[in-house]
């Protein structure tokens, strides 16, 4: 199967992401959630060797997990709240 997704709108209802829901989506460059997100937590490797050019996680996130963002080898923008208590391990390894 050819992975063809090149963004995504997280709906709003929706408070976890879980482990490698977007793992190896190598086209996936955009990731937006819709206003007035309920995203508690990002679980581990959930965009790990995608191509994502940018991200920003939404107020009320507070768990980002280990290497969410492992192997996107562009150069990544990462836009984290001040929400976000925990952030596991590898989470940028490249």
């Amino acid at each position: 199967m050819v992975n063809t997704i090149e963004s995504i709108e997280i709906p709003k209802q929706v408070t976890t992401l879980d482990n490698a829901c977007f793992n190896n989506c190598t086209n996936l460059k955009y990731v937006t959630f819709e206003s007035g997100s309920q995203l508690t937590t990002i679980n581990s490797n959930v965009f790990k060797d995608s191509d994502l050019k940018s991200i920003i996680i939404p107020e009320g996130c507070t768990t980002i997990g280990s290497e969410v963002f492992r192997g996107c080898y562009s150069n990544l923008l990462v836009d984290i709240p001040s929400t976000v208590t925990s952030i596991g391990s590898l989470c940028f390894f490249l």
